[in-house]
């Protein structure tokens, strides 16, 4: 994960934390989710790859 990926996650991570309304709340858990989704993409093509 690149370090703007990583700063990105954390902060909404804390957000998510923080956070009171539904609709921001299910709007930040779906920014994470796509962030997440693109992390494991990534490492799964490494993977096949690399093979380890």
């Amino acid at each position: 994960m690149i370090p703007e990926d990583r700063q990105k996650m954390n902060d909404l991570c804390k957000r998510i934390q923080e956070e009171k309304d539904p609709t921001t709340f299910d709007r930040l858990i779906r920014e994470l989710d796509e962030l997440l989704s693109r992390e494991d993409q990534q490492i799964h093509q490494q993977w096949k790859k690399t093979g380890s």
